[in-house]
């Protein structure tokens, strides 16, 4: 059924319902196409999530190659983007930082610059890092953040509130994962709003 309006002349012009949806549908595909994560539209230099992340990666965490050895995860807070900082079996690693539906690379590190053995070795004593001990524990709403790490498919409970009872092996390796998280992002703006 036709749309009739009159303009000041009282003229009328006619535009089919049909049309106005189907212009109306046009336009918000386009604007989905080319904003929506996992869209055809990457700007250069950057990289969907979706993209970035296999079609097995669940609840956000992050995806291990078999030239990785881990990766850092840290959920970022109000204020604080969330990035990612990925440790190769050379001892390269790269720190990501993502922000809204897209991924930026804001660092790499040479091959040798961590030390890889070190921390295969730490990864082996602990075993299944998913079952190191966890307590919750009180953390500001706006600074918050939950450190995570990746290996052989387990991802540990937030390192930044450890269990009382955790084993040497346990503890050694949430000290390295701490220290070698601070000095991998020293530098970068971490700031969610700028």
């Amino acid at each position: 059924m036709p749309i009739y309006r009159t303009n000041g002349e009282n003229q009328r012009s006619v535009r089919s319902k049909w049309n106005v949806g189907w212009m109306g549908g046009a336009i918000i595909l386009v604007v989905l196409l080319q904003f929506a994560p996992g869209s055809a539209y990457i700007p250069e230099g950057r990289t969907t999530a979706m993209a970035a992340s296999s079609d097995t990666a669940t609840n956000d965490q992050p995806t291990i190659t078999q030239h990785e050895l881990a990766a850092i995860q840290n959920s970022g807070s109000t204020n604080t983007l969330p990035y990612t900082i990925t440790l190769y079996q050379d001892g390269s690693g790269t720190v990501t930082l993502q922000k809204e539906a897209h991924i930026d690379i804001a660092r790499h590190y040479m091959a040798g610059t961590f030390d890889a053995q070190q921390l295969t070795r730490q990864l082996q004593e602990v075993g299944d890092v998913s079952s190191i001990p966890y307590q919750p524990c009180l953390k500001s709403t706006s600074f918050g953040t939950r450190t995570t790490i990746t290996y052989h498919g387990k991802t540990s409970p937030d390192l930044s509130c450890p269990g009382s009872n955790l084993t040497p092996a346990q503890k050694t390796l949430i000290d390295t994962v701490m220290q070698w998280k601070t000095q991998a992002i020293q530098g970068i703006n971490l700031a969610r709003y700028q």
